[in-house]
């Protein structure tokens, strides 16, 4: 009866072993596209031979991942040549910890999310895009996985939330600078972070999907941005670039807004405007009053549906800028529009590179525009 009882148990055995090398056997490497079916896209992009380029602060992808090992296939642009501190800047996390934070310095790597694992697991991956438009994006262009079990989906997309928010603004939406130490730094793109921002943190307390069109410097009649190259100050304003993928030249072509609908829509617009205005009123403010609310028709026109929340003041603009946006909003005469003043930030909370806003003042920003979204809902 032993000797029965150790032939199965060595049978038994046996079989577990040859099962498992005949898993490992059929373990390989299957290579994914970033396309809708396999990934959440979160913000605006630009698809091009079969890569997804990330272009606008936040933009990201989410998805989640079963295997034994994974990676990715990330690209550069054009502004990998340029100066360290300003080339574009993207972090990786895997189950909501981050596993890199760095600025792309090569024209395409390959990083590791997870290897080498005993059995298969599934992670949650996000790739997002922490500086802005002007300074170039990152391309993802592939995802490999290590697998032994081909039957089940290894790569899926992350959920849809229940509410999205779209963002229109200037540096302050993209958090410039929200990372210098002071005031006296100058801007970099290794110190603005879009996670860091009122707009970030307020998706987040809201738990919502969003998408950001913003670009540092940027204004309604008037603006300013030592990285645009045209020598008209009209260069940099916002409203012509709305409806573009982004105002990057080397991702053209218009943004799908039907594909893309949103429940609300923050614009924070106007702080670049302000010195400007204030050196003429008399002829400026009416200008302004006028550009305002044809840029809401237009973004009314791709968004019939949504709800529209006009802010200015956390920097400058409350006194000169704001009360032009009521104007304005008065003007356009939409029920589904409304407006509010953003506090102006407090020095003990300190400042951000060239007096912008801090972590502190963003995360207060985010309650305040967290509660107004509430509001309407």
């Amino acid at each position: 009866m032993f000797n029965i009882i150790i032939v199965i148990l060595f049978i038994i055995i046996r079989y577990s072993f040859l099962k498992q090398f005949e898993n490992n056997e059929n373990c390989e490497n299957l290579i994914f596209l970033q396309v809708d079916e396999n990934v959440k896209v979160i913000g605006r992009y630009y698809q091009n031979n079969n890569i997804t380029w990330l272009v606008q602060s936040g933009s990201a992808l989410e998805f989640y991942i079963s295997g034994k090992a994974a990676n990715i296939d990330i690209l550069g642009d054009s502004n990998i040549f340029s100066e360290p501190d300003f080339r574009p800047r993207f972090g990786i996390y895997v189950d909501d910890k981050l596993l890199i934070d760095t600025t792309i310095n090569e024209l395409e790597l390959n990083i590791d999310l997870f290897k080498e694992e005993e059995i298969e697991k599934t992670y949650k991956i996000k790739i997002i895009l922490l500086s802005e438009a002007i300074y170039g994006g990152i391309g993802i262009k592939n995802i490999n996985i290590n697998s032994c079990n081909k039957n089940n989906k290894l790569i899926k997309p992350a959920e849809n939330k229940k509410l999205i928010i779209e963002f229109i603004g200037d540096s302050i939406t993209c958090g410039h600078g929200v990372e210098s130490k002071d005031e006296k730094e100058s801007f970099k793109t290794t110190t603005e972070n879009f996670i860091k921002s009122y707009a970030y943190l307020t998706t987040q307390l809201l738990d919502a999907d969003y998408s950001v069109v913003a670009y540092s410097g940027h204004g309604i009649i008037y603006g300013y941005s030592p990285d645009i190259q045209e020598e008209s100050e009209k260069a940099a304003l916002l409203p012509p670039f709305y409806t573009k993928i982004s105002r990057n030249k080397e991702y053209p072509g218009e943004w799908d807004f039907n594909n893309n609908k949103y429940d609300i829509i923050v614009i924070n617009l106007g702080t670049n405007d302000n010195g400007y205005i204030k050196s003429d009123p008399d002829k400026r403010s009416d200008e302004f009053i006028q550009e305002y609310a044809n840029f809401i028709d237009v973004v009314r026109k791709n968004n019939p549906e949504s709800f529209i929340i006009c802010t200015v003041g956390t920097m400058i603009g409350n006194k000169i800028i704001y009360p032009l946006i009521e104007k304005a909003v008065e003007l356009v005469g939409d029920n589904k529009i409304i407006c509010f003043e953003s506090p102006k930030q407090d020095k003990e909370d300190g400042y951000g590179a060239n007096y912008h806003p801090s972590v502190i003042t963003h995360e207060k920003l985010s309650k305040l525009v967290a509660e107004k979204i509430k509001s309407l809902l």
